[in-house]
């Protein structure tokens, strides 16, 4: 049974849940170790911190994790990775909620007049213990979350692997004839060919190699180099690469895959991952082509 001090404790903290949040927000929302939050939707963070705080009396209840609170954490994990949290910035925020509860001013009066050393040592020791509960099983849901899209996304690469000269083929055969990439029209198809076949093979390294940040901009540079030696003008070697990433999705194995196989989540992270891949590249050829050039000039 819960002491006195303590339910009066819980109490504040479901009853000025929507306050604290608010509160949090604006931190997290400002704060240099959370820069992800400061594009979040305001108000959905703030309603995840209320129902998390609202949740708080749940685990001061019980002696051990309850197996409903294991669950609402996992959800917290899920909401948190299906929004674009970073999972250090996801712990630094339950972080920064933990700080919220103290710094309001009812818990800074219950500690500083109503309640004695011991009791007030014994509630901050229980509040920390929870919250050590909450980070180790929002991290863990994290990881799993993350490794079962990273399996997902290898499953399309290696869709990609078997059918790579079929999906280059159609590459080339679209550039040689579409109205945006009339320099390519020119170019024979087996000269094309090899290019998007490079591409494709190198897609794995360039998404999940621990280098691939480097390894991506040594290999756009390469392609750049490319298209410039063949006098190709920069928004057509950005556009045919486009395409590239085009004619990967629309091959039928791909979307069968992409469409019937991968939950929703796990389909838009391969997508977002391999998008902004696509807008690192087009940065580096633009980089590349501007810095000739100037060397021309």
């Amino acid at each position: 049974m819960m002491r006195t001090y303590t339910l009066k404790y819980v109490e504040l903290a479901e009853q000025h849940a929507e306050k604290m949040a608010k509160r949090w927000a604006m931190d997290v929302q400002n704060n240099a170790r959370t820069p992800t939050y400061k594009n979040l939707n305001e108000q959905k963070i703030i309603f995840q911190c209320v129902q998390f705080y609202r949740n708080f009396s749940k685990m001061f209840v019980h002696e051990k994790i309850t197996e409903e609170v294991q669950k609402y954490f996992r959800i917290y994990a899920t909401e948190c990775y299906a929004l674009g949290i970073p999972m250090a910035e996801m712990v630094y925020a339950l972080i920064l909620m933990r700080r919220h509860i103290w710094l309001y001013a009812e818990f800074q009066m219950i500690f500083s007049s109503l309640i004695n050393q011991q009791q007030a040592l014994d509630t901050l020791n229980r509040t920390i213990l929870l919250f050590d509960y909450a980070s180790y099983d929002v991290t863990r849901e994290y990881q799993e979350l993350a490794k079962r899209d990273k399996l997902e996304s290898i499953r399309l690469l290696d869709i990609l692997e078997s059918n790579v000269v079929e999906i280059a083929s159609n590459w080339a055969a679209t550039v040689r004839k579409d109205k945006q990439t009339v320099f390519y029209h020119g170019i024979p198809k087996d000269k094309l060919i090899p290019q998007a076949i490079k591409f494709y093979s190198r897609l794995r390294t360039l998404l999940f190699d621990p280098e691939r940040f480097e390894k991506g901009r040594e290999f756009f540079r390469q392609y750049a180099e490319t298209c410039r030696q063949q006098g190709i003008p920069l928004h057509e070697a950005i556009y045919a690469l486009n395409v590239m990433r085009r004619q990967m999705w629309l091959h039928g194995e791909f979307q069968r895959t992409f469409v019937n196989a991968l939950a929703h989540q796990q389909a838009v992270d391969s997508l977002m991952r391999i998008i902004l891949l696509m807008d690192y590249a087009a940065y580096d050829i633009t980089h590349y082509y501007q810095e000739r050039m100037l060397l021309e000039d």
